[in-house]
């Protein structure tokens, strides 16, 4: 198992506070960071990786303890081509809360990205099995079954994340929308 591997382990087994699908605990680590964060989010999923870095760099010193903020580093090393980079961020979003759908959900489609579907999975479900309603993760449940030719639950899939979240543009982009 890698250093990563086993960080995101031993944070799955200790448990952390209570938070929402963000991650983000009321008063928390993020408090103030949110205006930022949405434009990171809406940066990352434009795929426009410089602005994201412009836009989170003052983040990352102020707000270390933000799990939003990691899973933001996390994502733009991942497109970045950064997997060191990548793996040590999801660990440590997931050591500061695993408790975190949005975690779950963004480690899980880095893992299908890395052509790991059975983690994909598993993470996914993780994610869906604390926020049935978690648009990141239903987008991942979409993908990993239009690859197994289950069609109808991968657009199921997409228009319920649509429906939950209708500004996710992952989800609409797939949908053809």
């Amino acid at each position: 198992m890698t250093p990563a591997g086993v960080v995101i382990l031993g944070a799955l087994l200790t448990g952390s506070p209570t938070a929402d699908a963000s991650g983000e605990v009321a008063g928390g680590p993020c408090a103030g960071a949110e205006p930022a964060l949405g434009e990171i989010r809406q940066a990352l999923d434009r795929r426009e990786w410089d602005e994201a870095q412009k836009l989170l760099e003052p983040l990352s010193t102020e707000y270390e303890t933000c799990v939003r903020v990691v899973v933001s580093q996390a994502r733009l090393r991942a497109a970045r081509g950064d997997t060191d980079g990548a793996e040590e961020a999801f660990a440590r979003a997931v050591s500061l809360d695993p408790d975190a759908p949005l975690v779950q959900a963004h480690f899980a489609q880095y893992r299908l990205s890395r052509g790991q579907p059975a983690q994909a999975e598993y993470l996914s479900a993780l994610a869906l099995s604390l926020d049935p309603a978690c648009p990141e993760a239903l987008v991942v449940r979409a993908q990993l079954a239009a690859r197994s030719d289950r069609l109808r639950e991968a657009r199921e899939s997409l228009e319920k994340a649509a429906r939950v979240e209708p500004p996710n543009a992952e989800a609409h982009y797939q949908l053809g929308v």
